[in-house]
């Protein structure tokens, strides 16, 4: 179950502060607050404990693993536009493009949480879309 640390009595694991610690996504454990975090997402948090509690080891594996998802939806919609699965629409004002014969005109760095996912109409059957309206 991932990485294996040894600590020894001459090596000094880990930062004084959660925030400034590289190992902070490896050696994370979850105290039960992370995971009640987790399940209540849309709710707006006070996160309040005492000094070492952790408060600020949540807050960085927050945005760490928001960040993460972002790359890998962004990786995953660069592949199926590439292919010709999707077209993109980057912002409102432009037109869905699509990529023809690996002729790509939508970078995956253009891709962003608020870019337009269009599927082509060949998958909508095969993928049970329907429009409506």
């Amino acid at each position: 179950m991932g990485n294996n640390h040894i600590i020894t009595h001459d090596i000094r694991v880990g930062k004084n502060a959660a925030e400034d610690d590289d190992l902070l996504q490896e050696c994370f454990i979850d105290s039960g607050a992370w995971t009640e975090i987790l399940d209540k997402r849309e709710y707006k948090y006070v996160l309040q404990g005492r000094s070492g509690a952790g408060k600020s080891a949540i807050i960085r594996r927050i945005r760490e693993e928001k960040a993460d998802k972002e790359k890998f939806l962004q990786c995953i919609f660069a592949l199926l536009y590439r292919v010709g699965a999707i077209g993109l629409k980057i912002r409102a004002t432009d037109k869905v493009q699509y990529s023809y014969l690996n002729d790509v005109l939508v970078e995956e760095t253009d891709i962003r949480a608020d870019t337009a996912i269009y599927v082509v109409k060949m998958l909508h059957s095969y993928l049970d879309i329907k429009i409506h309206g």
